[in-house]
């Protein structure tokens, strides 16, 4: 058994649980590098190995090209997360020396990680400011309120809003949608009116009417980006190495417990990394260095889509640009390639990660 390490608070407190039970495990980290040399890593990314004894798995990025399409094709269902690629490369380089790994996935989900305190905060101050004449919220509306209604019409819906409702309002999710002229724009057509996110506002209506802010965000990650993301690619690139990933945090005696925990013990009430997951904050206490327990949640930084995208070990833009699926269905495809003016941040990045797993996936299932 291994641990699937990186240098933050999840899986350093499986690595110090591990440390009590099984001294002698061995962990993997990983990284993207541009060279076998590893001197060109990804900028910021820290020493894993200066807090807990880990092997480095290192992947430059002409082998995460030749894996795209065997990695993204052979996931049980096509997964937009290019996260997924790098986790295949990882658990098939570990696999000589492991055969069943553990991972820190679903504690955000459960815990109550991610940035919650920020968006939680930073939602009670929007929803408070749309109760006044401020004409300048009409244009910061749009970066906060998912939606096709107009800005004006977000604002008022917001400020009207119970404090508890203000995440099903601006149908939060913590991996933002594209704005809806974006995927107008991919699509190559208009959206039904009314249709867009309709899923979004169907899962929060099933909220219970006396739940709290934080539980609605919370239910609703578990209903979507946990099963249809994390679970999912988990499942599929362990057993594309004869393997097995377990995530400890997804128990079903920890969800209830964590679950049934007042909100002041999962989040806090100010905005700040150190005030989320506070009760594996607390439990750590005395079992985590300070710097793995202060340390900012960080992003796994799996690969660049546009580094890849320049890779000559593959035409991952023909890969997307040449499948019938997407030709047929997105008639921006060409124009969205070119990467669209006025998308936030991190977007666009996102959305060809999708595109390049459903084209890879949809040419190798043979549906067309």
């Amino acid at each position: 058994m291994a641990l699937l390490l990186s240098d933050g608070i999840d899986s350093g407190a499986l690595a110090a649980v591990l440390s009590e039970t099984q001294p002698s495990f061995r962990a993997f980290t990983y990284k993207a590098t541009a060279s076998t040399e590893g001197s060109d890593s990804e900028a910021g990314e820290p020493d894993v190995g200066e807090t807990l004894k880990s092997d480095t798995i290192t992947a430059t990025y002409d082998e995460l090209a030749r894996s795209v399409v065997p990695a993204l094709a052979g996931l049980n269902e096509p997964v937009g997360d290019g996260a997924a690629l790098a986790i295949w490369m990882l658990i098939r380089k570990a696999r000589p020396r492991a055969t069943v790994f553990l991972c820190g996935q679903g504690a955000d989900e459960v815990l109550g990680g991610y940035r919650l305190s920020q968006d939680r905060f930073r939602l009670a101050v929007l929803r408070r400011l749309c109760q006044l004449p401020l004409p300048f919220m009409d244009r910061a509306i749009p970066h906060f309120v998912n939606g096709e209604e107009s800005p004006s019409i977000r604002r008022v819906a917001l400020a009207r809003a119970p404090a508890p409702f203000a995440p099903a309002v601006a149908r939060f999710l913590i991996y933002r949608p594209l704005p809806a002229w974006a995927l107008e724009s991919l699509l190559g057509a208009a959206i039904v009116p009314g249709r867009y996110l309709e899923a979004i506002d169907r899962l929060y209506q099933e909220c219970s009417p006396a739940a709290l802010d934080l539980d609605r965000i919370q239910e609703v990650m578990l209903k979507t980006f946990l099963p249809e993301n994390l679970l999912s690619q988990g499942d599929s690139v362990a057993m594309a190495s004869s393997a097995e990933l377990r995530m400890p945090y997804l128990d079903r005696d920890l969800v209830a417990f964590v679950l049934g925990l007042p909100r002041e013990m999962r989040v806090g009430l100010w905005p700040g990394h150190i005030n989320t997951k506070l009760v594996l904050r607390w439990w750590g206490r005395n079992r985590l260095s300070r710097r793995v327990l202060r340390h900012p949640k960080r992003t796994f930084r799996f690969g660049s889509i546009r580094a890849l995208l320049k890779s000559p070990a593959i035409d991952l833009r023909g890969l997307m640009l040449d499948s019938e699926v997407l030709r047929r269905h997105l008639g921006g495809l060409s124009a969205w390639m070119k990467e669209p003016a006025g998308l936030p941040r991190g977007t666009w990045g996102a959305t060809t990660w999708t595109l390049a797993s459903l084209a890879a996936w949809c040419d190798a299932a043979g549906v067309r």
